[in-house]
């Protein structure tokens, strides 16, 4: 798409939908318009238009623009910084329940780079996104759950981790894949974990083909057909 010569082009008429959109009050043209501007693709606009048409849709009640713009006031880095209005914008993104809202908003708490980090709240929000549709909270909220106790078992967690592999969400794999140990305790039989992996390769996520490439290494390590030393 970087490479696109038609994309300056599409953006600018984006660009003007957007705009006028917004100006009939839609806070979701608002934000979209925002985000043109501040990944780069409207040269022609500046950095403060995109923070005042984030503030107007958020005065809309527009989730994305609450969102995007308490990113920007919890971000001692960028101007303008406002701590109190970030905090009370990410708690009415929770409030207006939009799932993938709520998901941006766990990942703020699970980080913990613009706020306080709170692993608990995190995975509590990442449940409430789960439950209001955002599958790609499912591995969130487990991963959270296993860096607040990782003595957990994965097969307490079965509903939500079928939920994120069956969806071909890609967080799920390092959280499955890059531990042995803990990938053990979900329960799976090797057919299923390499069919699994097998999807994932098939749509071609890189961490699929790796993954599965590891994978099969070991279990034929294991079957005695190859020698395979593996010091971790």
């Amino acid at each position: 798409a970087a490479n696109d010569p038609n994309l300056i082009g599409r953006n600018r008429i984006a660009a003007n939908l957007y705009e006028r959109s917004s100006s009939e009050g839609n806070g979701r043209a608002a934000d979209n318009l925002a985000a043109l501007i501040l990944d780069g693709s409207l040269s022609h606009r500046s950095y403060s238009d995109a923070v005042e048409l984030l503030r107007l849709g958020a005065s809309r009640g527009d989730s994305n623009s609450q969102w995007r713009l308490a990113t920007i006031l919890l971000d001692p880095a960028r101007e303008p910084t406002d701590r109190r209005e970030g905090l009370r914008l990410l708690e009415a993104v929770v409030q207006y329940g939009d799932a993938w809202g709520v998901d941006e908003v766990a990942a703020v708490y699970e980080e913990g780079s613009l706020v306080d980090r709170d692993l608990e709240k995190a995975g509590l929000l990442y449940a409430q996104a789960f439950e209001e549709g955002e599958i790609w909270a499912a591995c969130n909220f487990v991963r959270v759950k296993y860096a607040l106790d990782p003595s957990i078992l994965l097969k307490d967690f079965d509903a939500y981790l079928s939920s994120g592999v069956s969806a071909l969400q890609s967080n799920c794999l390092e959280l499955l894949f890059a531990d042995r140990d803990r990938l053990e305790t979900w329960g799976k039989s090797v057919n299923d974990l390499h069919e699994i992996l097998e999807a994932y390769a098939s749509k071609g996520q890189w961490r699929g083909v790796s993954f599965l490439a590891y994978f099969d290494t070991l279990r034929l390590a294991e079957e005695g057909k190859i020698d395979f030393r593996h010091d971790h």
